[in-house]
């Protein structure tokens, strides 16, 4: 029964996505012979107003026939033809579908916050002791600690410098001048001095404010080389963000380096930052583990920065992880560059490739997510300098606690655990899950004694896994158990192979905060598709295909999880269908809307459109076959799956 629920509910997902389609070209006074749910043999069928509504044996789905989609049909002249209408019909039609998808998954989300709640992030107390500070204020165990000071316990997303930056410029006002502090690195193929700078080590110092009277000034920067600041006059007519674009990288910075490291042996010091390792951008210091392990005879080709210069050299691969790790500290950080610059010439001096440090002096840091626990913990910090005010619910009720001023978060005495947790729903066939004895319904404690909380926390504490063994604490019924995850045989392979779900409790909303969630939802798992191509593109994970007998089972774990867990990966499923329509893909409808524009720019210089459109015609054939290749190919494997259980 469970899988006859999933089976339909993706079904209905397709129908509502011709549904938008069907809709749209009515609208836009489009012919339209049959709206169709479900495929194969005909139940059964009516008609209305010239449109034949049918129900097909195979509900899988359905599907639109519109009057002249295709140059070769009998009707593809005819007035109210889809090819015959205007491009903004057709654009709205094409669009429609996708839309219809977003707006599912919206209306989606929009129920299950309304009628269950929001996702509750707060901390429950674990353990009180008797004799402790904590049990002496009335703090009980199972208490949940909801806000300080009128603070809400959530945790913080994530921010970058970008974000930061555009922060930091609204902050001066609109259309106000203001200084942006930058360094200008150059790259030298000389070998890099080996004595320290100790500029290398020392943290940026901002001179005074340029003179107003005199802009735009440039101006040299004590501390680090090459440093500058630069008076930006971002004008109402001509504001800073329409001068300029940004281009975010990774790096990692060398916070300490013994001198026997090989590093240190290839020239490499304190304050040094590692910019690329083997060709490759450095995203974070696992990489540089996973590179330089290997055999002593290879080398690894590592490019770093030292003050205002860009240095080249090559290292030793080692075979002992432990030498690699023995006396160096590393740290990943976020640097802003500064890319396209329309006003390159311009007097301000600005250039791409420029290093952005600091606005007014502000320097830009990045914010990484912030877990509940953590930021409770901060919060009690302040008692050191006030009383505060400490919401707790207790039985569902609240209680307000008078923090004394001075208390310590050490002598509080009690132990704390996050009220989200990621259970294991799913583990892949074959994979590293399934052979370190990984079950569906464990509850993923900790990696290597950090508490886990978050999906996010869970990838970001695998990603040892490129160059060490991890230790994995689960809890299954009731029991706490320790599983070890070895080290990956490729860098792209740190993933466990599970399907991730978080469990958490839920709080009732009012329709405000409701809508604000699911609209949050909706483009956060946009960004979340995007980044993941971003990632597949890039080589630094592997696409892991799933097609419809995978998705149903899906669905089917989803179902037994609950109403309110199906209607959430529904919403998802939704938006992934939404998203990978829109992609410039022939076949699909974000190949018809490149089409479309480019009909538009053949018939401005003078192009017939019978040829435009008998190339699109055989694109979308071809692109037809790929799809249904790759689904056949992608089914086959999650037959395979099922079998190999």
């Amino acid at each position: 029964m469970n899988y006859l629920y999933a089976i339909l509910a993706l079904g209905l997902l397709i129908v509502l996505h011709e549904a938008g389609h069907f809709f749209v070209a009515r609208w836009c006074g489009m012919k339209v012979y049959e709206f169709a749910i479900g495929f194969g043999p005909l139940l059964f069928q009516f008609k209305h107003e010239e449109v034949e509504y049918s129900v097909r044996a195979i509900p899988l789905g359905g599907y639109v026939r519109i009057a002249g989609m295709h140059p070769e049909e009998e009707d593809a002249n005819d007035p109210q033809g889809f090819l015959m209408s205007a491009p903004w019909k057709r654009f709205a039609t094409i669009f429609a579908g996708p839309l219809a998808n977003y707006i599912t998954a919206f209306a989606l989300f929009l129920f299950v916050f309304g009628y269950w709640g929001v996702p509750d992030r707060h901390v429950q107390i674990r353990q009180v002791e008797a004799k402790g500070q904590a049990s002496t204020l009335g703090i009980k165990k199972g208490d949940y600690v909801a806000a300080v000071d009128g603070t809400a316990i959530t945790g913080h997303p994530a921010r970058s410098l970008g974000q930061h930056l555009t922060e930091l410029i609204h902050q001066q006002g609109e259309g106000k001048p203001f200084r942006l502090t930058i360094q200008r690195v150059s790259f030298s193929k000389e070998q890099p001095p080996k004595q320290p700078s100790p500029a290398a080590s020392q943290p940026i110092a901002t001179s005074s404010p340029a003179p107003t009277a005199l802009p735009p000034a440039v101006a040299s920067v004590g501390g680090v080389s090459g440093v500058r600041e630069i008076q930006i006059p971002n004008t109402k007519q001509q504001p800073f963000f329409s001068l300029v674009s940004f281009k975010p990288r990774q790096v990692i910075l060398l916070e300490s380096v013994g001198s026997a490291h090989p590093l240190a042996k290839a020239g490499l010091q304190q304050g040094d930052v590692i910019l690329q390792i083997a060709g490759q951008e450095a995203s974070e210091p696992n990489y540089l583990f996973r590179y330089l392990q290997g055999d002593a005879k290879e080398k690894v080709a590592l490019r770093f920065r030292r003050t205002d210069r860009i240095f080249e050299t090559h290292i030793a691969k080692v075979q002992q992880t432990a030498s690699l790790r023995k006396g160096l500290r590393l740290e990943g950080q976020e640097e802003l560059l500064l890319g396209t610059v329309k006003i390159e010439g311009h007097p301000m001096g600005l250039r791409e490739g420029d290093r952005v440090l600091a606005v007014e002096g502000t320097p830009l840091t990045s914010r990484p997510e912030v877990s509940p626990n953590e930021q409770l913990l901060v919060l009690l910090g302040r008692a050191e300098k006030k009383p505060l005010k400490v919401l707790l619910v207790r039985n569902n009720k609240p209680v307000q606690l008078d923090w004394p001023k001075g208390l310590k978060v050490s002598d509080l005495k009690w132990n704390l655990r996050p009220t989200q947790w990621v259970l294991v729903m799913q583990t892949l066939a074959g994979s590293t899950a399934q052979q370190i004895g990984m079950k569906a319904g464990d509850r993923i404690l900790a990696i290597d004694g950090v508490e886990i909380s978050t999906v996010e926390h869970l990838l970001a504490a695998l990603r040892v896994r490129i160059y060490k063994d991890v230790l994995i604490e689960v809890e299954r019924k009731g029991q706490r158990l320790s599983l070890k995850a070895p080290v990956a045989q490729k860098p792209s392979d740190w993933k466990l192979g599970f399907q991730p779900q978080l469990d958490f409790p839920l709080a009732r909303s009012g329709f405000s905060e409701a809508s604000s969630r699911a609209l949050q939802q909706t483009w956060s798992w946009n960004v979340r598709i995007w980044q993941g191509l971003s990632r597949i593109f890039r080589g630094k994970e592997q696409a892991n295909l799933t097609g419809p007998v995978g998705i149903v089972n899906m669905a089917n774990q989803a179902v037994r999880q609950g109403a309110f867990f199906f209607l959430i990966f529904v919403s998802v499923i939704s938006i992934h269908l939404a998203f990978f329509n829109l992609l410039p893909i022939p076949a699909l409808d974000g190949g018809r809307i490149v089409f479309l524009v480019l009909q538009q720019g053949f018939r401005a210089v003078g192009v017939d459109e019978k040829w435009s459109l008998k190339i699109e015609t055989y694109a979308h054939i071809v692109g037809f076959v790929l799809i249904f290749s790759l689904l056949i190919w992608a089914t086959a494997g999650d037959i395979r799956n099922l079998f190999s259980r």
